[in-house]
């Protein structure tokens, strides 16, 4: 809804981005350990297409993204240090999916068929 209305009025009203900025920030948090690279995707498109002025507040997007990610993922906040922007969050969270799935698929080649 909120990307037909910001097409529609091209986001003119302070309605229209009011409305799209809270939906930005009450983005689901991703509950399928399979699957946070395409949230995430999501997230940061609707973030670059529709508030691209938010990229200068990194604090703000770092927030909203540990908001979204997985909770098995949450450990990146402590233990990674040098995790410390929104980006390296994402790129984060993508790499270990990738390992997970990974170390799931040599697990399953190992058992014996």
């Amino acid at each position: 809804m909120c990307r037909w209305l910001h097409e529609e009025y091209q986001g003119r009203t302070e309605a229209i981005r009011l409305g799209c900025a809270r939906r930005l920030q009450d983005w689901p948090r991703c509950n399928k350990i399979k699957s946070p690279s395409q949230h995430l995707d999501d997230w940061v498109e609707f973030l670059q297409t529709y508030f691209s002025d938010m990229l200068h507040a990194p604090g703000t997007l770092r927030s909203m993204i540990l908001g979204i990610i997985p909770t098995d993922f949450e450990e990146v906040t402590i233990a990674k240090p040098h995790v410390r922007t929104w980006q390296e969050i994402v790129i984060y969270c993508k790499v270990k999916t990738v390992y997970r799935r990974q170390k799931q698929l040599a697990g399953q080649a190992r058992r014996p068929g």
